[in-house]
């Protein structure tokens, strides 16, 4: 399970890279800052509108904040990709490119 404090340090780190101050991801620098602290949760809406406002997808920080609990990117992609293909029956293929 992920803990606010993984993903707010997902959003840090992706607002730092991107050169982006907390008032440009959120609605307010004080919300901001109190979920990259991770006292504040952010809702589903919420992540969505930080997402675009960084210009990545909701997935692209969610999977950084649970990859911090996995340990290792490649763990959770290959868990992802077996649930994908058992649930949903999507099979992703290696070396698959965008359409």
């Amino acid at each position: 399970m992920i803990r606010q404090n993984e993903f707010g340090s997902a959003l840090r780190e992706a607002r730092q890279i991107l050169d982006k101050a907390q008032t440009d991801v959120g609605p307010n620098q004080a919300h901001v800052s109190r979920i990259e602290k991770g006292t504040k949760a952010a809702s589903l809406k919420g992540i969505d509108e930080i997402a675009q406002n960084l210009g990545l997808h909701p997935i692209t920080l969610l999977f950084r904040s649970y990859a911090a609990t996995y340990g290792e990117s490649c763990a959770l992609l290959k868990l992802m990709k077996h649930e994908l293909k058992d649930v949903y029956g999507i099979v992703l293929e290696e070396g698959e490119r965008e359409g």
